[in-house]
Parts: structure tokens; sequence; C-alpha cells
């Protein structure tokens, strides 16, 4: 459920970034390396070896919501 909630949180946020122009680009890519963050970090916290199925839904379900979350947090910052 996490998963799913996180998908919907991102693709939402996501929509706000459908225009095309240089600001929304380099929006878009800082939200790509904070989600490429966030799973270089969950590999390193969650094992790959014991119960590694268990983890996979909420390792990405993290990074959805990472990208999501700056992504709100800099449309907070643009309106502010």
């Amino acid at each position: 459920m996490f998963f799913f909630a996180a998908c919907i949180f991102y693709f939402y946020e996501w929509i706000y970034l459908w225009r095309a122009d240089e600001r929304i680009k380099v929006i878009r890519y800082a939200s790509y390396y904070w989600m490429f963050g966030a799973v270089v970090f969950c590999d390193l916290l969650f094992p790959k070896t014991y119960l590694w199925h268990i983890f996979f839904l909420l390792k990405y379900g993290i990074v959805l919501t990472v990208g999501a979350l700056y992504i709100v947090i800099r449309k907070i910052r643009d309106a502010a």
C-alpha cells in the first residue's frame, strides 16, 4: 500500500512539472538526483540476500516519496 500511495503522490506532483522550460528541467533533474541518492542509501540499509523481496517495494516507495517531497519543497519555495 505504501508503494502505491508513493506512486500516486509522486506522479501527482510530477504533473506540476509537465511544462518543459529551463527552470523545470533543473527541478526535475534535482528530483532525480535525490531519488538516486535514496536508492543508494536504501541499498546500503536494507539487506540484499536475506528477505530482500520484502524490502523491495518499501525501498522504491521511499524513493518515490523522496522525489515527491523534493518537488513539494521546491513548489513551496517558488510560491513564497
